[in-house]
């Protein structure tokens, strides 16, 4: 599956997608990492702009899970972008599962991503849920469960 394809099969066939890139640090700098959003109004034009960013080694690149109606609004007087009051929909459940001694060390992850994914299997086979999609996320798994098609945003907390 290449990245249009996944983009297909996860997001709505409408509305604005978005991409956010959020710089690397440097060793011992203590300079905040920056982000900067990025709009596009198709998901070929999406999977373009993965390609794009994805050649600036200084940055990771992000997609949305959603579709927006609007390159951004404004909430409590600053721009947003990703945030509810812009979202249009959803065409799959997610989630964001963190990786590594560090998150294991908390409490906030999984130790590998072997282990993340059995906890994944396991959840499904005993709630009777689908299996779901895996995508390597670098330091930890993505899982995403498609739907025929989109759907008002559900958030559970």
């Amino acid at each position: 599956m290449d990245t249009l394809q996944f983009f297909q099969t996860i997001l709505p066939a409408t509305g604005l997608y978005y991409l956010a890139t959020i710089s690397k640090p440097k060793p011992k700098s203590k300079k905040p990492k920056q982000t900067h959003h990025f709009s596009y109004t198709t998901l070929e034009e999406l999977a373009e702009g993965v390609s794009e960013h994805n050649e600036n080694p200084s940055a990771d690149v992000y997609h949305a899970c959603s579709s927006y109606r609007e390159p951004f609004v404004v909430v409590k007087g600053a721009r947003a972008f990703r945030v509810t009051e812009n979202r249009v929909g959803a065409k799959a459940l997610w989630v964001d599962l963190d990786c590594g001694q560090e998150k294991f060390d908390t409490g906030k992850g999984y130790i590998d991503q072997a282990t993340a994914c059995a906890a994944v299997k396991e959840f499904c086979t005993t709630n009777n849920f689908p299996a779901p999609m895996y995508i390597n996320s670098g330091n930890g798994v993505h899982c995403y469960w498609p739907f025929t098609s989109a759907t008002l945003c559900l958030y559970i907390l």
